[in-house]
């Protein structure tokens, strides 16, 4: 729930005004809403349900590696003066764009319970799900096609 709030404040400025108590409550009102109507079939609902949430790594982590590698150097690329000036930081289009392109590897290739993509279906045979590698494949290559095009008209 910690991370929820941190999310929370770092998704807007504006939510960073709201005390970090108040999210934490907030989410565990929402984790309550949802272990209510899933008593019955708690582990099934909960195990299901961090399958797909755990898809959001491969995104996360191609987009933060491509960051930091391709575009930081390393460590020395970090100013960390900049963290919390808007008119420093990525504007966030190559982010949002990695996003969507790896939420559509996840969409092709996800292979659970509530839901089996086309291409896992096709190689339902052979291990079915690659919906973590499509992801972390499609959000890297959407994140360095557009990332320079941010830094070239937005030098950032």
């Amino acid at each position: 729930m910690y991370s929820i709030a941190l999310g929370a404040q770092a998704f807007w400025s504006k939510f960073a005004k709201v005390p970090r108590v108040f999210w934490t409550v907030a989410g565990n009102c929402v984790t309550l809403a949802i272990c209510i109507p899933a008593y019955y079939k708690f582990e099934a609902v909960m195990e299901n349900f961090m399958n797909l949430i755990g898809y959001y790594l491969a995104i996360y982590d191609a987009m933060s590696l491509s960051e930091h590698f391709i575009y930081r150097r390393g460590f020395a690329g970090y100013n960390i003066e900049d963290y919390n000036d808007m008119k420093k930081i990525p504007i966030g289009i190559a982010g949002v764009f990695g996003f969507c392109c790896g939420a559509a590897g996840v969409v092709i290739g996800m292979d659970q319970t509530w839901y089996v993509g086309v291409v896992a279906k096709k190689i339902g045979d052979f291990g079915g799900d690659i919906g973590f590698e499509l992801a972390g494949a499609f959000s890297f290559i959407g994140y360095n096609i557009v990332r320079p095009f941010e830094l070239k008209y937005f030098g950032r």
